[in-house]
């Protein structure tokens, strides 16, 4: 078990920085649920931060990379969803 701490003197730009990170993964787990469970579900041969990496490198335009990573988006969604029919159906079934 690996256990971080982030200090930040207060009123500087660090303890700022800390607190838009927290909030930020705050909405992102309110808007996605439990995201190594989401992420898990994805079937993907990389890791999720290399895909999106792999996206924004690759594209050839603007265009195609948004297009690229809506389509990567739709993936979570997805995943998402599917956790959260897993989840129902273990609560009906006890």
């Amino acid at each position: 078990e690996v256990h971080i701490h982030n200090l930040a003197t207060r009123d500087t730009i660090e303890e700022y920085i800390l607190y838009l990170l927290h909030e930020k993964l705050n909405m992102f787990q309110a808007v996605l649920g439990d995201v190594d469970a989401v992420l898990a579900r994805l079937s993907m041969d990389r890791s999720f931060e290399q895909a999106i990496a792999d996206i924004v490198l690759d594209s050839a335009s603007p265009d195609e990379a948004k297009a690229r990573l809506d389509s990567l988006a739709a993936q979570v969604d997805a995943a998402r969803d599917a956790g959260r029919g897993a989840e129902l159906i273990d609560r009906i079934l006890g």
